[in-house]
């Protein structure tokens, strides 16, 4: 099975591009997080967080079904071991 790439992010115009580069659908994470959950079924496998804000570190967490796996890209300043659970 293959994967679909889902663009999130807070501004619009990132989103258009990203579809133009082969996004399959786009969320606006400040007022769509609950129609990428629709979309997904409850979720996404794997989230790609390529920010150094915190709130998009909440974010990705947020959109992960369980068992999903969060790849962190980049460096950000959080504390974030409530969020971390292993199996």
């Amino acid at each position: 099975m293959g994967h679909k790439t889902i663009a999130v992010d807070i501004d619009d115009k990132r989103l258009e591009s990203a579809k133009a580069l082969g996004a399959v659908e786009a969320f606006n994470s400040l007022n769509g997080l609950d129609k990428l959950r629709e979309y997904t079924s409850g979720g996404v496998d794997v989230a790609i967080c390529l920010s150094g804000s915190a709130k998009a570190y909440e974010t990705a967490v947020s959109i992960l079904r369980p068992g999903g796996t969060l790849m962190v890209v980049g460096i950000v300043r959080i504390t974030i071991p409530e969020i971390i659970a292993v199996d």
